[in-house]
């Protein structure tokens, strides 16, 4: 899985699952904390799961980067570099074009 923070949003690439590139547009991002979770208890385990918490996208490890929408869904994106995540999410959220 790649994940790549750019101005307009959170652009993610999970082949062979997503075959095109997907963007969380910034004006869809209500919210975000980088977070420690519980991949089985909290999602089912790992890959793309739906639990009680939202929808999850991991491969591994128990640190990911929590959105909430405006759309009032909640999305956890797996991350094995939390603090480069928290940096790259500060820096889009606080651009203005």
């Amino acid at each position: 899985m790649s994940k790549v923070i750019k101005k307009d949003g959170i652009h993610l690439k999970f082949k062979p699952i997503y075959i095109k590139e997907r963007v969380i547009k910034r004006e869809t991002i209500e919210r975000f904390k980088v977070r420690k979770y519980k991949p089985v208890l909290d999602y089912g385990g790992w890959g793309i799961k739906q639990g009680s918490k939202g929808r999850a996208i991991n491969i591994s490890g128990n640190i990911g980067l929590q959105l909430w929408l405006k759309n009032e869904k909640k999305l956890l994106i797996g991350t094995q570099r939390p603090e480069a995540i928290q940096r790259a999410m500060n820096k889009m959220m606080n651009s203005y074009e």
